[in-house]
């Protein structure tokens, strides 16, 4: 019913006219009167402009701006190379965590529109606040984290990482609060789907040497000598890893769509979005994002195999989703050969000592949350630092030696409540609704893989899609749950009823 009602809205004459006028409005004013004016903005500038034209007109043509805010967040949240710091221009790098200073991403507007909207609804509509168990975990995260800094060497960068946690987890609730129908979880999907095209083409035409309007970084080359170099597409993430981590758990979520033929005619159209992928994912060269999208689909085909949507007609689809990657990996067997013969196993190791050594000289407190490199040289007796002044890349041995054995138990905790969260979720009646749920449980499974051996949950992009699958998993064990209470409704005696009860039937 929700894929009719989206597709019905293409069918109106009004509506196709109003997308025409938009565009109009938007394309038309900037071509003839702003692009001569800001000819010397910079590229954020513009892309803030554009984005900011677009959510204005196109949510009040279409009567729902909220809706359109929420899809261009989860659309431009892969964008991070767009980003200012509107302050301190000079802001020091650093990595493993949160830089120390204020730094504004596209992202960050729709979601700013979004809180205040929220608190128009908590303060004048009088909205309920909902928890769950899962909020429970975050902020026990939260407040963990706080307590590390006793710990800290550097305050600040402790303060801007516990910050941006919070931020993170705002945007999880708004997320949550937002997605309210199983229109919503559509609509978001194709953002995501979209967001994956669109990366998919940036990063292919990096591989071939075209920059696309200054989106993204040429590609970048790896190897150990000239006749060994790797030429890898790092999209508009800014590192091959990075983005690869994230083809690999979108791609991931649309494969277990189509293999559990959720949208019934259109599912082989979601793999052939989704297989779109598929390319820039081997262009990455990174053998983390490979594995990654592996394991979360093989643990997303079991999920759907407990629920069951999926029996062992699926062999015929395996066959080809193995046969399409084996082709395009074929295609560059060379590169792929050059990159496995690249040694970047020994360096992680010694990270990897690092980081043991801080869990063993601080297991109650860590070093202080965000502050693995500002120490790491007290820790390394093999003088890593030197030649790799990187954090360990193991993103949980990371919030071990940074907060503790406490801080990735409760880490750990979060992770799996929103896995078993999920897979409650799906427990919906609804196909598609359940399907996707156990996409996002298995996208979580595929971030986690990939941070094995790297740290992407420390970057912005990766860490704000983790937030985000667990912001979509609450929205639909709502749903889920408000299912069960219709099925199941509460008999509660006549004068004793409750504000906020889901159901309620009376004697």
């Amino acid at each position: 019913m929700a894929i009719a009602s989206f597709l019905s809205l293409f069918r109106n004459k009004y509506v196709l006219l109003g997308l025409a006028v938009s565009a109009g409005l938007v394309i038309g004013p900037f071509a003839l009167v702003f692009a001569p004016a800001v000819s010397n903005w910079s590229v954020y500038r513009l892309y803030v402009l554009f984005l900011g034209l677009f959510i204005g007109v196109v949510g009040i043509l279409s009567g729902n701006l909220r809706r359109m805010l929420l899809l261009c967040l989860v659309f431009v949240v892969p964008l991070v190379n767009i980003a200012f710091a509107p302050f301190d221009k000079s802001i020091p790098h650093h990595s493993g965590g949160a830089q120390a200073g204020i730094i504004l991403f596209l992202h960050d507007f729709p979601f700013m529109v979004l809180i205040v909207f929220g608190i128009v609804d908590l303060f004048i509509r009088r909205t309920s606040i909902l928890f769950s168990i899962i909020d429970l975990m975050a902020l026990s995260l939260i407040g963990w984290s706080i307590i590390t800094i006793y710990h800290s060497q550097d305050v600040v960068l402790s303060i801007a990482e516990i910050i941006r946690i919070s931020k993170f987890y705002l945007l999880s609730r708004v997320i949550a609060g937002n997605v309210t129908t199983k229109l919503d979880v559509l609509l978001v999907f194709c953002a995501l789907l979209a967001g994956l095209v669109f990366q998919s083409l940036v990063g292919s035409l990096q591989y071939v040497g075209i920059d696309v309007m200054g989106l993204g970084d040429t590609a970048y080359g790896g190897g150990d000598t000239p006749e060994d170099t790797v030429t890898r597409i790092v999209g508009t993430f800014g590192w091959p890893n990075t983005i690869g981590a994230y083809l690999a758990a979108i791609i991931t979520i649309g494969m277990i769509i189509w293999f559990c033929n959720a949208l019934g005619k259109w599912s082989n159209f979601i793999f052939v979005l989704s297989a779109f992928g598929i390319l820039p994912l081997i262009l990455t060269f990174s053998r983390g994002s490979w594995v990654a999208m592996a394991g979360g689909v093989a643990a997303g085909l079991f999920m759907a195999y407990l629920r069951g949507w999926i029996r062992i007609n699926i062999v015929p689809k395996l066959v080809v989703m193995g046969f399409a990657a084996i082709m395009v990996a074929l295609a560059f067997a060379d590169s792929i050969l050059a990159r496995f013969s690249e040694n970047t196993i020994d360096v992680r190791f010694q990270l990897n000592d690092v980081a043991m050594n801080m869990v063993h000289a601080n297991p109650f407190l860590g070093v202080g949350i965000n502050t693995f490199t500002v120490v790491m040289r007290d820790y390394d007796p093999n003088g890593v630092w030197f030649h790799f002044f990187e954090p360990v890349h193991n993103a949980f041995l990371l919030i071990a030696a940074e907060t503790g054995l406490i801080g990735i138990s409760v880490f750990m905790l979060l992770l799996f409540t929103a896995m078993w969260e999920g897979f409650q979720a799906a427990r919906i009646d609804d196909r598609f609704l359940s399907a996707f749920a156990i996409g996002l449980v298995a996208a979580l499974v595929s971030i986690a893989y990939s941070n094995i051996g790297d740290v992407h949950l420390k970057t912005e992009g990766i860490f704000v899609f983790f937030w985000m699958f667990i912001g979509l998993i609450v929205a639909i064990r709502r749903m889920q749950l408000a299912e069960l209470a219709a099925r199941f409704p509460v008999v509660v005696p006549a004068g004793r009823l409750k504000r906020n009860h889901i159901v309620v039937q009376q004697r």
